[in-house]
């Protein structure tokens, strides 16, 4: 069974831990012992004006694959440790928002300058 939700989060982190803030303190291990069971990816994105001029966006992606160690890591509730832990796995297609950002930047394909305008 596929499910896919939305959640408003900058990280792949900030998703689980807005996700497991839904129920109450005391169920928040058993939520995390469950999601590390049934989550099989997650994916964040955030959209950046191109610098084509044509008023395009383009998503800056992290996404993380759900293994065995990706599992501990949520079922032991230390999801601070997940950027180290995508940087670690690249081989499996992995990323950060950060690497994902510098990479379009890189290519002349958004302005990294945007990241630094006040909001």
């Amino acid at each position: 069974m596929l499910v896919m939700a939305t959640i408003h989060s900058s990280s792949i982190a900030q998703a689980i831990d807005r996700i497991v803030s839904f129920f109450p303190v005391e169920s928040q291990k058993y939520i995390l012992s469950r999601l590390s069971l049934i989550l099989k990816g997650i994916i964040v994105q955030e959209l950046f004006p191109s610098l084509t001029g044509d008023k395009a966006l383009i998503p800056a992606v992290e996404v993380l694959l759900v293994n065995d160690t990706g599992k501990k890591i949520i079922r032991d509730g230390d999801w601070k440790q997940l950027p180290d832990y995508i940087l670690r796995r690249k081989p499996l297609e992995m990323q950060t928002m950060k690497k994902s950002v510098e990479d379009l930047a890189n290519k002349g394909i958004i302005d990294i300058g945007y990241l630094k305008k006040p909001s």
